[in-house]
């Protein structure tokens, strides 16, 4: 099982979609009295696309939490862009937390998914959660792809738009049409 944990979470000016252009494409220009809403809508807006596609429009540091390694001693990210491989941990067999250096092992941070091979094969617990990797990953705002970013708009005014109404509980179709292309698959 993997658990995604966030460490540090994105910077309010490290969101895709500042708050003159969400008031903009809302055309709630001049009413600075929603702006506080706007921008929480924008939080969910964007991490509504992120869930979808497993790419992060903001930077922020992760720690990935999973039951031993893939396979043959290989973790997969499903996270993108991941930017740098801060820590490696695992429990070993004597439950002993263990740190794994940088020299031994190879990391594949331009795949989608990521990935990190061991140099070495590592006999890990059978406790769950036995592998902790922290990393970064998150794109920075000048380079979230424009299908990302007019999904997170799309969504926000979605949310924007329905708030309060029970009856309009789906995301318009034109949203899953952007994002489908950019979901990772992962085999």
């Amino acid at each position: 099982m993997k658990t995604y944990t966030t460490i540090t979470a994105p910077g309010t000016n490290d969101y895709p979609i500042t708050l003159e252009e969400a008031r903009i494409h809302l055309r709630a220009i001049g009413n600075d009295d929603e702006d506080q809403m706007i921008r929480s809508k924008i939080k969910t807006a964007v991490s509504f696309v992120e869930n979808q596609t497993g790419m992060l429009c903001a930077p922020r540091t992760l720690k990935l939490t999973q039951d031993g390694f893939d396979g043959s001693d290989k973790i997969t990210i499903d996270r993108f862009p991941v930017t740098e491989i801060t820590s490696i941990q695992y429990y070993d067999e004597n439950n002993d937390l263990q740190t794994i250096a940088p020299a031994d092992y190879t990391a594949d941070l331009n795949s989608q998914p990521a990935r990190i091979f061991l140099n070495a094969k590592t006999r890990v617990s059978s406790r769950p959660g036995s592998v902790i990797l922290t990393f970064k990953a998150g794109f920075i705002i000048q380079s979230v792809p424009h299908e990302l970013k007019e999904a997170a708009l799309l969504t926000l005014a979605h949310l924007y738009d329905n708030r309060g109404d029970e009856g309009h509980r789906t995301i318009a179709k034109s949203v899953y049409d952007l994002v489908y292309p950019l979901k990772q698959m992962t085999f």
